[in-house]
């Protein structure tokens, strides 16, 4: 009599907090290329209207959530005080998204690479040079 094997449903032993943030990731968010000192990096904004739906994304990766002020009305005043107008985002770095890879469908992966290679993000936009010293 063959013996069975168990399947292990969470090889990698991700959290909750982690679960929930791919889940947010592939519903939610959104890839995006941040400027800094001459590069862009990649990166993945998840954004919602209650900010209690990213507290499982701050509490995984010890991240503040960011609120992201507009000039319409995007949300109810309940949820983003006092007019509504904007909402709350969490940023996640691509070095992050890999970690979570396991987790979230490939071709959101696929799509979200393909997106930050059209823009440049994964190379740098301008070389750094040293400057050349005059005698």
């Amino acid at each position: 009599m063959p013996m069975s094997h168990k399947r292990r449903r969470n090889p990698n032993q991700f959290t909750a907090d982690e679960i929930a943030t791919a889940v947010l990731a592939y519903t939610e968010g959104g890839p995006i290329c941040k400027k800094s000192r001459g590069y862009l990096y990649p990166q993945l904004q998840i954004g919602m209207c209650v900010k209690e739906g990213l507290e499982p994304a701050s509490r995984a990766f010890q991240r503040k959530i960011m609120p992201s002020k507009r000039k319409v009305r995007v949300c109810e005043p309940e949820d983003f005080p006092p007019d509504g107008k904007g909402s709350w985002h969490f940023t996640l770095h691509r070095a992050e998204v890999l970690r979570l890879a396991p987790l979230i469908p490939k071709r959101f992966l696929e799509k979200w690479d393909r997106y930050w290679e059209e823009k440049g993000c994964l190379r740098p936009i301008r070389p750094w040079r040293r400057r050349r010293r005059s005698p």
